[in-house]
């Protein structure tokens, strides 16, 4: 009740026809005036694929009614199966990458990080559990945690459809940190590379804008940044196009014209340099970058556009457009989507005279 510690004199409420809900609340005051309140409440009508959650779980989850998961194999080949338990982790459970797929397409409902190698996280309306990946690329949960984190049952059956033998080591990062309480010792790539674009904005002076505002479907790219979840064209198409989002497609680049002088921002043709070139000028002269450091990240900019103009036509990785991408990038035929992709999202080394002068600045 909004009182505002004196007693009500009068009030009342009521349900307009537009579905809103309206308290009106009068109070007294030493001064014998009165003093009025209104407080309005909406109903909220949810989208399809959220109805019902607000207020309770759809279709909850228990050990009873929960399928059940493969934990591991005989050596005669007999599937081990067990339930979640809610009262314990229970066994490491191992799921294709394609699982986590559904929760990258739809970033305005789910989350997906990982932050380390071999460690993250997935989370939904009111769940959420760590996650573990291994050197093959492989997921793996605990399988208790599917009815302890309150993952509700139609996410339930999403992960058991995706659910594997046992492949590949545990995950170390996983492990370490979930039995062990040792914090990963590495960041992932893309955990990286968000920093990377965080630490530029954080160091530029105040007023300068180095990146566009992103528009429409695109807000939600560095969300979905990642490593290829598996070795598919299409998977990889799409990491190298958010990856060229967030770093190549929406540049400044007519903020970094205006402030570099013209010997930086034209050719000896005098014709208008690239926004990627241009990026890079700024950062050595006005963030005060190292030029080995700038060279590395144009290179690797540059690298990132070249692919994605090479694949852009390309249906399958034995297309002309990715050997003319194995090529630029030095990489043999038969390379995986993760292989090319790092090489991409990587920088190339720099020597070690130049790694010791760039201490202190952005690698």
């Amino acid at each position: 009740m909004l009182t505002s510690g004196r007693s009500p004199i009068f009030g009342d409420h009521q349900r307009t026809n537009w579905g809103c809900y309206v308290l009106n609340l009068v109070n007294d005051s030493p001064l014998d005036r009165l003093y009025f309140s209104r407080l309005i409440a909406k109903d909220f009508v949810t989208a399809f694929g959220t109805a019902s959650r607000v207020g309770g779980r759809r279709g909850k989850a228990s050990a009873s009614n929960c399928p059940e998961f493969i934990v591991g194999q005989e050596l005669s080949g007999q599937l081990l199966l067990a339930q979640p338990s809610e009262h314990e982790l229970g066994s490491p459970v191992y799921f294709d990458p394609r699982v986590l797929k559904r929760y990258y397409d739809e970033p305005s409902r789910f989350s997906v990080s990982f932050g380390a190698p071999g460690l993250g996280g997935v989370s939904g309306l009111n769940w959420s559990i760590p996650l573990g990946r291994n050197e093959e690329g492989i997921i793996i949960a605990w399988l208790g945690d599917f009815i302890s984190k309150g993952v509700p049952m139609d996410e339930i059956h999403h992960w058991k459809a995706h659910n594997i033998v046992p492949r590949g080591r545990m995950a170390e990062d996983f492990w370490n940190s979930q039995m062990m309480c040792t914090p990963p010792s590495r960041p992932s790539l893309e955990s990286r590379l968000r920093d990377l674009r965080y630490f530029l904005l954080k160091r530029a002076a105040a007023g300068e804008i180095l990146f566009r505002d992103y528009e429409g479907p695109d807000k939600h790219a560095e969300k979905s940044l990642r490593e290829p979840l598996y070795d598919e064209h299409a998977e990889f198409h799409e990491t190298v196009r958010l990856l060229t989002i967030v770093f190549v497609e929406y540049l400044n680049v007519e903020h970094f014209r205006a402030v570099l002088i013209p010997e930086r921002s034209k050719n000896e043709r005098a014709e208008p340099l690239g926004g990627i070139v241009l990026f890079t000028n700024w950062l050595v002269d006005i963030l005060g970058v190292t030029t080995g450091i700038a060279d590395r990240l144009r290179t690797s900019l540059q690298r990132l556009q070249a692919v994605r103009s090479n694949i852009s036509g390309s249906h399958r990785f034995s297309d002309g457009g990715y050997q003319k991408a194995l090529k630029k990038l030095s990489l043999k035929e038969g390379a995986s989507a993760r292989e090319i992709y790092r090489a991409v999202a990587e920088p190339p080394r720099c020597g070690r005279a130049a790694c010791r002068r760039s201490r202190g600045t952005v690698h």
